[in-house]
């Protein structure tokens, strides 16, 4: 009780009391403490979440998306194109082979397209089911080839191939006519080459 009694007497004599502020220095305002919140607040000044944001600068998926570059395609099996060849020894294209010769012939389905593939079906697993060769005495031999009943599923890249071939053994000299059947539609194909006598030596 005395001392209330002298606190109010020295706060009537204008005097106010010091009080130890938590940091240990004598703070005159007992109300206000050295540590006010107010003089450290940096929060505004250091925020800088709005300056380092670069999704947006960042995001190229637009640029990159090629889907609809990439699927677009007009090919169809009408481009595919069928024909014979007679090729030599070295796999090269002729039309005119001697007596010791061994001609090969191949059935060639070509997609004569550029822009992609395409995908066609046989009901067996063979290319070619017949190979027909007419000699120069008119007679015409047959060659069928051993083909599985299966369905088969032919795909042709953008100017690319599918190809059967048949060795052939030596012919006698004369004329000679091809003709091959695809499975896919009955398709045909024809050609024609000559077998010479080989030059005296």
């Amino acid at each position: 009780m005395k001392s209330w009694t002298i606190l109010v007497a020295l706060m009537a004599a204008g005097c106010r009391p010091t009080v130890d502020d938590t940091n240990g220095s004598k703070d005159t305002d007992p109300t206000v403490d050295d540590t006010d919140v107010a003089d450290t607040d940096s929060g505004t000044d250091t925020d800088t979440a709005t300056d380092t944001d670069t999704a947006t600068d960042t995001d190229t998926a637009a640029d990159t998306d090629t889907a609809v570059d990439t699927a677009a395609s007009t090919c169809t099996p009408e481009d595919l194109e069928f024909r014979v060849e007679v090729r030599n020894a070295d796999g090269d294209l002729a039309d005119t082979f001697t007596t010791t010769d061994t001609p090969m012939l191949a059935g060639v389905m070509q997609n004569t397209c550029a822009d992609g593939v395409v995908s066609v079906e046989t009901d067996t697993s063979c290319l070619v089911s017949l190979w027909t060769i007419e000699g120069p005495d008119g007679a015409a031999v047959e060659v069928r080839p051993m083909c599985a009943p299966k369905t088969t599923r032919w795909t042709v890249d953008a100017n690319a191939k599918e190809e059967a071939t048949y060795q052939m053994e030596p012919l006698v000299a004369g004329s000679y006519d091809v003709t091959v059947r695809f499975t896919l539609g009955k398709e045909t194909a024809t050609t024609t080459f000559t077998v010479e006598e080989p030059a005296a030596p």
